[in-house]
């Protein structure tokens, strides 16, 4: 299970979805289920989210409406095929961009090609990533949960460590003089 989800779909726009773990649950019964969720999630993954603080707002619609402070169904009965969804737009903090950044730095291993809008921001995100000090990026390997099954993956370690030093390398032919800080 994941805190976001992301879906770029330009370089200046992003989709991100979020998971009910980090939501702010307003009956009771709601705030336990959750607590218990989450402290079992936070404590399987061993971190909290960089982002739990984003802007978040329910996505409104052509078949509901507001009475009496709640959302009801409207009176007009829309069909379901001609349901429509409208979505806020939140344009974010530096700090929330080269979070995103580095989760998708993290994740691109396996990716042969990264592409970005600008030279520019293409070594803002690589020093943010390779020079952060968020807990449990950019670790050469998974430290305790290393496991027979984990060493049995043919050289991950080796891999992570080439992609992290190879990435680093990206960073200083553009000037960087940042060292990579493992984790």
């Amino acid at each position: 299970m994941d805190y976001h989800l992301f879906a770029p779909i330009t370089p200046r726009l992003m989709v991100v979805s979020r998971s009910n773990v980090l939501q702010k649950p307003s009956k009771p019964e709601q705030r336990s289920v959750l607590e218990t969720v989450s402290r079992g999630f936070k404590l399987i993954q061993g971190a909290g989210s960089c982002l739990e603080d984003l802007p978040v707002s329910e996505p409104e619609n052509n078949y509901s409406i507001w009475s009496n402070g709640k959302k009801v169904l409207s009176p007009t009965k829309v069909s379901s095929d001609k349901h429509i969804f409208y979505f806020k737009f939140f344009e974010l903090p530096s700090k929330h961009i080269q979070c995103i950044n580095t989760v998708l730095l993290e994740e691109a291993i396996k990716t042969e090609t990264l592409a970005y809008h600008s030279r520019v921001g293409l070594l803002r995100a690589l020093e943010a990533y390779l020079r952060g000090d968020t807990p449990g990026f950019r670790a050469p390997f998974f430290g305790q949960l290393r496991s027979a099954a984990a060493e049995a993956r043919v050289g991950w370690q080796d891999q992570r460590l080439i992609y992290l030093q190879m990435l680093e390398r990206v960073a200083q032919s553009m000037g960087s003089q940042l060292p990579t800080r493992y984790t």
